[in-house]
């Protein structure tokens, strides 16, 4: 009796283990005639709500935890059939290929004369916030900054973790309802030079994970994302051009918090991307707002816009400065997150717990920053930094929310 009570726990517990089996999706979005890649095509399985989109090669990584080989993914693309494949059947291809629709745009002519700007700007800023997001929702995402004095690298931190919009809490400002929460983080901080930009009562800046995010929500909030400010903006066509046959508007606009150019699908209204100098970026280093070059990428999901990667950087004092975030995997529904945990993630990213784990690195396919053979050469013991500095709060005199690294551990459920 007893040997039939424990082979029936090894055999829940082996059922528990394929339930929760990890795949990685991983290939290459081509059009089917011409071989070329399909950039930003979606990639999405809709079971669990999650989404993700192809780089500037056509390449995408797709994680998925607690799924079955016969559960399905869609790939689709503007101008382009969409496919449907099982897990089992996409963990076989290496390459993806899409069929163009009938409709082809051979030839466009655009006369921008009759582009009546105003109301192009008033529809795109009224459809961007009638689609959005209200709920709270989170993605798995990537993380880097680095730091450069006199043409040397004095500080280089990234991390895997979680970008979560949080919606409204109570008490809680909205500017501090979208932060990135570390998971997997290696980080180099340990230079003296990085040290002298420290953020009392402690010895270094915090980690800026959050700050893309925090410019974001300031031009949603405050600038030209905002149905109440984007009137205080002055507007100009800049020019025109086709993304996957689709005309695009690039106008310039200039503003009080910001200058720059908004590219926006003619037909759809959509948002391709912003690029813009403000001078609201937050800065740890130097505990003030900078100006800052920015360019915020979206994709869509159920017509709903989100972040797909936020890049900035400044000059400042002799320092150079770059934060990029780019979104892995995005959960667009189904997910909820109380007030306790709101506010003990709230402490909990200025006083992240680092860990370290190289396999997860190379699962994800994370590729090298552009400047990495720079950055061994300035730092050529970085991986033993990344080691060293792994298995501790970041801060170790400052406040550890506990709770949080529980709440951390548990977000991976909702993938």
């Amino acid at each position: 009796m007893k040997r039939c009570i424990f082979l029936i726990v090894i055999a829940l517990f082996s059922i528990h283990v394929i339930a929760q089996e990890k795949f990685i999706i991983e290939g290459r979005i081509i059009d089917k005639e011409t071989k070329t890649p399909l950039v930003y095509a979606s990639i999405i399985f809709s079971d669990k709500s999650l989404g993700t989109t192809t780089d500037e090669n056509g390449n995408f990584t797709f994680p998925l935890f607690d799924t079955k080989l016969s559960d399905s993914i869609s790939i689709t693309y503007m101008g382009y059939k969409p496919i449907k494949l099982t897990v089992a059947e996409s963990m076989k291809l290496k390459e993806f290929e899409l069929i163009q629709d009938a409709f082809e745009l051979n030839e466009v002519v655009i006369n921008t004369e009759n582009i009546n700007l105003k109301q192009l700007i008033k529809e795109t800023v009224k459809s961007y916030n009638k689609n959005r997001r209200e709920q709270p929702h989170i993605a798995i995402a990537h993380y880097r900054e680095k730091a450069k004095k006199d043409h040397e690298y004095i500080m280089y931190m990234e991390s895997i973790g979680y970008s979560i919009y949080a919606g409204t809490m109570k008490d809680a400002t909205l500017l501090s309802n979208y932060k990135f929460f570390c998971e997997n983080t290696k980080a180099y901080v340990s230079n003296s030079e990085w040290k002298q930009y420290k953020s009392l009562p402690y010895e270094l800046p915090a980690p800026s994970g959050g700050a893309n995010l925090n410019i974001f929500r300031y031009i949603e909030l405050y600038g030209l994302l905002s149905e109440k400010h984007y009137r205080g903006y002055s507007y100009k066509i800049d020019s025109t051009y086709l993304f996957n046959n689709n005309i695009v508007y690039s106008i310039r606009f200039k503003g009080d918090i910001a200058e720059g150019t908004i590219h926006i699908f003619k037909e759809s209204k959509e948002i391709f991307k912003i690029e813009c100098t403000t001078n609201k970026y937050w800065s740890r280093a130097f505990h003030k707002l900078l100006t800052a070059k920015v360019r915020i990428a979206f994709n869509y999901f159920e017509n709903a816009p989100f972040v797909s990667s936020i890049n900035a950087h400044y000059e400042n004092q002799n320092l150079l400065y770059q934060n990029d975030l780019e979104i892995l995997v995005q959960k667009f529904q189904k997910f909820s997150l109380n007030e306790n945990e709101y506010w003990s993630l709230n402490n909990y990213d200025g006083n992240p717990y680092i860990q370290y784990d190289p396999q997860e690195w190379r699962d994800l396919g994370i590729t090298k920053d552009k400047d990495h053979e720079k950055i061994e050469s300035d730092i050529p013991s970085l991986e033993k930094e990344f080691q060293d500095y792994s298995g501790r709060w970041f801060f170790v005199n400052a406040q550890r929310e506990e709770i949080a690294r529980t709440v951390i551990r548990r977000l991976k459920e909702n993938f």
